[in-house]
């Protein structure tokens, strides 16, 4: 079974995709609306899923929704519900990288461009918040998404939503040492720790492919590999898709 955690907006043919909360009309941060497979709590494999029954599971940009303590229980409930030999894959910011880019924000094009093209709306909106009596809570949400950036976002997440049960917001942004660190103490193996994601922000972000000890099924084990090459390949394309992360900083 290859089981996709949080799809968002991005639909596996093929897997058992699975999404946490119900679509809402101010989801701003998940693109394309899709329906998963189910609708869970992904805190709650046991819910969906039988012990060592998947050989892949995929995680983009969900660790990050979780506290600390959630994001430990995560990896380690997950591991019983991974085939021997089987792979969990983690894409989540790199709070090192994140920082870092953050510090250095007016030095680098995509930030500058991204406030001139929206420089007219903010200055309409400063000019709204400034004369009004009484704060508009929206106009200021909206204000600070347009004055945020790629690298600021990953600090809160969507901040500039109200959601009552608070899915869109960042709770806990780990580095690369600490997640590795703790995916070895929890009995992984790491295949590979990579700046080149295969979505969102490469350079930016990390992807860490863990393995749980043991040997797949052959069959098993040939689909997860292509699956696995397709979204890393060799050195050499993650190479260029780290070439294209610094592209995307001058956009």
């Amino acid at each position: 079974m290859l089981v996709h955690l949080g799809c968002g907006s991005k639909y596996f043919e093929g897997w058992l995709n699975v999404d946490f909360y119900p679509l809402e009309q101010d989801n701003t941060h998940r693109g394309n609306k899709i329906e998963p497979d189910l609708w869970a709590d992904l805190r709650r494999p046991e819910i969906f899923l039988e012990k060592e029954c998947a050989s892949l599971v995929f995680s983009s940009h969900v660790l990050e929704h979780l506290y600390c303590h959630e994001g430990v229980a995560f990896l380690s409930d997950y591991f019983n519900y991974i085939k021997p030999g089987g792979y969990m894959i983690i894409e989540t910011p790199d709070l090192d990288r994140v920082c870092a880019f953050h510090l250095f924000r007016n030095l680098l094009p995509t930030v500058r461009n991204k406030f001139s093209r929206n420089k007219a709306r903010i200055e309409e909106l400063k000019s709204k918040l400034s004369l009004s009596s009484k704060l508009d809570v929206r106009a200021y949400l909206e204000y600070t998404r347009l004055i945020s950036n790629k690298f600021s976002t990953q600090f809160y997440g969507a901040h500039w939503e109200i959601n009552d049960i608070s899915y869109p917001y960042h709770k806990f942004v780990w580095t690369r040492k600490s997640l590795s660190s703790l995916s070895v103490y929890l009995g992984y193996n790491i295949d590979l720790s990579t700046s080149a994601t295969s979505s969102h922000c490469p350079l930016r972000d990390m992807a860490i492919i863990l393995r749980k000890p043991g040997i797949l099924d052959p069959d098993d084990r040939d689909v997860t590999c292509s699956i696995i090459d397709s979204f890393y390949g060799n050195s050499w394309k993650r190479f260029y898709r780290k070439c294209y992360g610094v592209l995307s900083l001058f956009n």
